[in-house]
Formats: C-alpha cells, sequence, structure tokens
C-alpha cells in the first residue's frame, strides 16, 4: 500500500493506539513494522490467531508477560567466550526464562485454540537455569551467600571482623580518659575503614591514622592503632567478596552461553505472543471481529464504526463516565456499507459535517486493519475484500511547499491513483472535482468515474455535484448513497443510504444557523430550474423512501400477525380432522357391536 494512503486513512494513529496494549519492546517493533499483506491464506490465518488469542484474554487464564524485556544485546554478550554479566542482567535473562514458563504452563491447561497451541509448542524453558539465578541472586540484584560455599565463608569472616572492630570502637568511645578527646560518639566510615571523630585540639590524645576531616577542620577521623590490622582484613574479605562474585557471575554467564539461541527463539515467539495479545485487547475496546475475506472484490460491512473515533470515545467515557463533554456523541453511528457485487462505485452525497467523509475512512481502515491480520469493529457476518491496493485522496492537502493549490494536489494523487488502479483496487476520493470550476471540476469527475468503472475498480466517491449524482444514476456498475438527513431538526444522523442521492442542504442548513430568510430566498432564485427540480425530486424520493419504509415495517407486522393467525387456524383443523376420524371410527365398532 502507497504510504500516502496509510498516512490519510490514519494507519499510524491506530498502531499508537495498539502500542499502549503492550508489555514488551519486542511487540512495539512489531507494531512499528505492522502493513496490510495480501496473501488470503495467511491474512485468515492470523485473523484466526487473535480470534483465539481474544478467548483466551477474555478469561482469568489470559498469558502473564511480566517481565519480558528484549535482552537480544545481553544475549550477544553473553554469546562472547570470557565475558560476563553483571547481576541486574542476568535477572532479566531470569524474568525471560520465568515469562516463557508461565506461558508453557498456562497453555498446556488449554484444551481449545489449535493455531495458539502450535504457536507455543517450540517455545523453549529453562529450568536449570532459572532454578541456578533464583539460587544465586536476590529481586534486588544482590549476590545471596548460599550463591556458594566460598561465598557464605567470607562473608562470615566479614561479619564477625566488623563486630569485632565495632566493640573496639565502642569500648574506646565509653573510656572515661578520651571523653574530652572525643568530638561524638558515634563510629562512622571514611575510605572504607571504620574511624571514630575526634577534637582537632585534642588530637595528640589517642594514636592512630588520620583518614580525613571534617569541612570545618575542627574534627578528625581517627582509625585508632588498635583496629588497624583488622581494618586491614576487613578490605582483604572485601576484596575476596568482590573476587568470589565475580566468579559467580562468570559461572552464571557461562551456563548461559550455549543456550542463546534457544533465548532468542524465546524471544521470537513471546514477542509475537506480546504482539498478538495486544491486537487481542484492541478487539476487545473495540467489540471487534473477524471478518469473512473474499478475493472477487466483495465488500459488505455490517453496523461498522471508525475504530479511532470508536476507542476514543470509549477511553472518554471512561475518564469521564458522570460527565462526558457535551459537543461528543453518546456513540458512534454505525454504518451499513456494500460494494462490489451489483455495483463497483458507490457515489456518496450529502451535507457537510454529514459524515460522507467518516464513511469513505471507515471503509478504508476496516480495509486495511483486516488484511493486517487485525479485528474489525462491526458485526458478524461482515465481509472484507482482499485488494491489492488501496488509493485514498481525502481531505484538504494544499501543499506551501509545493506551491500546489488544493485542486493541484488533488489531481497530482489522483493522477498517481490512475496510473495503478485496476481491477484488484479500493480507491476511495474525498469531493471529486472540487477545487475549481463546477463545470470542468464535474466533466473531470465524470471522467474519472468512468476510468475506474472500465477498469473494474471498486471504489467510493464523495461529492456535492448534482451531475455526478445524475452520472451515477445512468451508469451500470456506479451506485448513488447519501448520508440521511433529519428534516425535522436540519441535523445530520450519519447513517449512509444506498440507492437514495443526497443532497448538501446548504440554504435550508445556513436558515437554520440564523441567516435571513430574505437572503436565503433570494439565493433559491438565482439557483436554476434543473437544480430545484433535482433537489426537489431528492426530497421527493426520500420522503417516498420512508414512506415505504413505514408501510413495509406495518406489512412486516400484519404478515406476523396473519402467520400466527394461520397458524392457529390450521391447528384447529387439525384437531376438528382428528376428532372426525375418531368419531367416525368410534361409530363404525358401536355398529359392529350392534350387528353382532
Amino acid at each position: 500500500m502507497v504510504g500516502h494512503t496509510l498516512k490519510v486513512l490514519e494507519f499510524d494513529k491506530l498502531k499508537d493506539i495498539l502500542s499502549r496494549y503492550v508489555t514488551s519492546d519486542l511487540a512495539l517493533i512489531r507494531i512499528q513494522e505492522l502493513h496490510p499483506i495480501t496473501d488470503a491464506v495467511q491474512i485468515k490465518y492470523l485473523l484466526d490467531l487473535c480470534t483465539e488469542c481474544k478467548e483466551i484474554c477474555l478469561t482469568s487464564e489470559a498469558f502473564d508477560f511480566e517481565g519480558l524485556t528484549d535482552i537480544h544485546a545481553l544475549l550477544g554478550r553473553a554469546s562472547r567466550s570470557g565475558s560476563i554479566l553483571e547481576a541486574e542482567q542476568l535477572l532479566s535473562v531470569g524474568a525471560v526464562a520465568r515469562c516463557a514458563r508461565r506461558v508453557k504452563r498456562a497453555m498446556a491447561k488449554m484444551n481449545a485454540h489449535p493455531l495458539l497451541r502450535q504457536m507455543i509448542a517450540p517455545l523453549p524453558t529453562f529450568p536449570e537455569l532459572e532454578e541456578q539465578l533464583t539460587r544465586c541472586i536476590s529481586p534486588d540484584g544482590e549476590i545471596l551467600d548460599h550463591a556458594s560455599p566460598e561465598l557464605r565463608r567470607i562473608r562470615k569472616q566479614l561479619s564477625s571482623t566488623r563486630s569485632a572492630i565495632r566493640n573496639r570502637l565502642e569500648t574506646l568511645l565509653k573510656d572515661p580518659q578520651h571523653q574530652k578527646t572525643i568530638q561524638d560518639n558515634v563510629i562512622t566510615l571514611r575510605n572504607d575503614r571504620f574511624v571514630i571523630p575526634i577534637k582537632q585540639d585534642h588530637r595528640g590524645n589517642l594514636s592512630g591514622v588520620v583518614q580525613g576531616q571534617s569541612g570545618s577542620g575542627a574534627t578528625l577521623f581517627i582509625e585508632p592503632m588498635s583496629v588497624i590490622e583488622s581494618n586491614n582484613d576487613l578490605h582483604r574479605l572485601a576484596h575476596a567478596e568482590r573476587q568470589e562474585i565475580r566468579r559467580i557471575l562468570k559461572s552464571l554467564t557461562d551456563e548461559l552461553r550455549p543456550l542463546v539461541d534457544e533465548f532468542r527463539h524465546a524471544l521470537d515467539i513471546l514477542g509475537e505472543l506480546d504482539f498478538l495479545a495486544a491486537k487481542a485487547r484492541l478487539s476487545i475496546e473495540i467489540d471487534g471481529i473477524a471478518p469473512e475475506l473474499n478475493t472477487r472484490g466483495f465488500l459488505r460491512l455490517i453496523r461498522a464504526r471508525h475504530p479511532l473515533l470508536e476507542w476514543n470515545l470509549k477511553n472518554r467515557q471512561i475518564d469521564n463516565p458522570k460527565s462526558p463533554a457535551p459537543s461528543f456523541r453518546s456513540e458512534v453511528v454505525p454504518t451499513d456499507v456494500h460494494l462490489g457485487e451489483s455495483f463497483n462505485l458507490l457515489v456518496v452525497t450529502g451535507p457537510n459535517t454529514g459524515g460522507k467523509t467518516v464513511v469513505l475512512k471507515t471503509v478504508g481502515l476496516l480495509t486495511l486493519m483486516a488484511q493486517s491480520g487485525l479485528h474489525i469493529p462491526a458485526s458478524d457476518g461482515s465481509k472484507i475484500a482482499i485488494f491489492h491496493q488501496i488509493f485514498a485522496d481525502i481531505g484538504d492537502e494544499q501543499s506551501i511547499e509545493q506551491n500546489l493549490s488544493t485542486f493541484s494536489s488533488h489531481m497530482t494523487h489522483i493522477i498517481e491513483i490512475l496510473e495503478h488502479a485496476d481491477q484488484e483496487s479500493l480507491v476511495l476520493l474525498d469531493e471529486l472535482g472540487a477545487g475549481t470550476d463546477p463545470t470542468e471540476g464535474t466533466a473531470l469527475g465524470m471522467a474519472i468515474m468512468d476510468t475506474l468503472q472500465d477498469r473494474g475498480s471498486r471504489g467510493i466517491i464523495t461529492t456535492h455535484y448534482g451531475v455526478l449524482k445524475a452520472h451515477a444514476h445512468t451508469s451500470d456498475k456506479i451506485e448513488n448513497a447519501s448520508m440521511e438527513f433529519d428534516w425535522r431538526t436540519l441535523q445530520p444522523t450519519f447513517r449512509l443510504q444506498i440507492g437514495i442521492p443526497g443532497s448538501s442542504h446548504a440554504l435550508r442548513i445556513a436558515e437554520r444557523l440564523g441567516l435571513s430568510s430574505t437572503i436565503t430566498e433570494a439565493a433559491q432564485q438565482y439557483m436554476n430550474t434543473d437544480h430545484v427540480a433535482v433537489e426537489d425530486l431528492i426530497i421527493s424520493m426520500e420522503r417516498e423512501r420512508k414512506e415505504l419504509k413505514a408501510e413495509r415495517q406495518q406489512l412486516q407486522t400484519l404478515l406476523v400477525a396473519a402467520e400466527s393467525k394461520y397458524q392457529l387456524y390450521d391447528n384447529l383443523l387439525a384437531e376438528l380432522e382428528s376428532e372426525k376420524e375418531e368419531r367416525r371410527e368410534r361409530a363404525e365398532r358401536e355398529a359392529k357391536e350392534i350387528v353382532e
């Protein structure tokens, strides 16, 4: 798909929303690389996988990806002979190992979901390494005493040596003959050696090594002679502790090294599963379904909603459940639209802000989603055609940098579209022919529509031009549609009506907004009679459609009632026939008895 199409249909915004549901950077990378594909078998597989994962996410047995991080760099370092990973780095490795074990264990409890089971089956686990890491490293990244007997012995000596030093210094602090010499009765550390603070003026009263002094110089930190050797022992033991810790880390890294490739394989599976779970959670959020797929260019969306509108509305209601902003609708108006069976091109008309562009974007974005293996916000029974190319020219795209007008910018994109569009393409054109002289714009619009029709392309085109509506009416593979308009409130309902052309209702909307009726009546006089006739015809058709719809509903009610009565009378007739037969048999028996 061309990058311009992905941009104007806001596919990147959808990926931004999808990224909110991932746990790890491994899945984020996959979201960044997400794009529509055209292989029908692969698309079906991805949609079915998403369906299975969604079923799991809706239960208490949803996958737990806690601790899943991208450790590829650590694995690369560990693969080098002689390398040593730090404790925190090994903790990250252990967290991935635990994640793999949890996922594998959760899947083992499930009997259904064959695609997921097949996907997770080759996921390796690392019980021995995981046990070693848990035994040697605390959750805070500290090497535990029982990581090795030598470390336990060293730390025991360190503890006893520190206690001995502190006991000697505490005895010294309590000695009455040193009370005038000592600044504070505290034991502290300077240069990693235990010292006590004494007054500068009494330096000669206590023999030892000066390890520092206060900022004012009034206090000296003295290491008394009686603890110098013990402090030296402490330094030697601390060095031995560091060496033993390094040996332990090297040993753990050596155990990891032969498992590096298996860990990389585990990361691939877990990253894909995290990505899949994000798609499933998005589907839950937008009430998504896996559409039926076809390669015949047939598209039918039932109660489809624009996913960005759906997601934003739901999250706004969560943030402000009691006081939603008055300017926002309480729900996204669903759209029913079909294409590619009795007609290939749909020309949508109606008032500004009536929802024409939203319909255009909904069809385009839902097609992109399905071809990317994502569920779409629509009802069951919806069908999506797999298109090799999706083209879209939507919105005001005046280019200041290229010195292009709005019309020129649109035509540049349309020219590119016409160079590549064929029977396997979906073309979405917003306000075709706008931005230039209406006569020339409509002529261009009709020629473009004819070209797309001749090539067998599927497409949706929005316009305000009545001539394009008439042209669609006279073409075999082009159908009119409109956005419904409520004549009582003079407000759009945002519902798509296929088979009926619409009107922009500009004069009526302007009058409703407060424009003087004198001006709107004068404007009515300037409109040519043909245009007025077309507008009146549209209004008449719409009213007639509503009347027919009401009559059809009334007939349907009468039909249901008639069917109910028919069933009742049919049952009564059956009962009468049964009773008649019983009486006849009884009479025959009685006659026979009399004769006998």
